[in-house]
């Protein structure tokens, strides 16, 4: 599986465990709207700065969001 499918699917599975709209999320974060759909289509993979606000806000690693450890 590509690196971009892992972050994929780990963000949408955290974004659902939220409850909240994408949109909530991405004012929280801080970040522009449609940036997430970016990562959650597979489209793309977050750099550095971005993949740990990322996992800040939904409290795993960065090793969590690239598939390299399981929760």
């Amino acid at each position: 599986m590509r690196l971009a499918d892992i972050v994929a699917k780990r963000l949408n599975e955290l974004i659902r465990l939220t409850e909240k709209p994408v949109r909530v999320i991405e004012i929280e974060m801080g970040v522009k709207e449609g940036l997430i759909h970016t990562y959650t289509s597979g489209r793309s993979v977050p750099g550095g700065v971005l993949l740990i606000k990322f996992a800040d806000y939904f409290g795993v690693t960065t090793d969590y969001l690239l598939g390299r450890v399981e929760i």
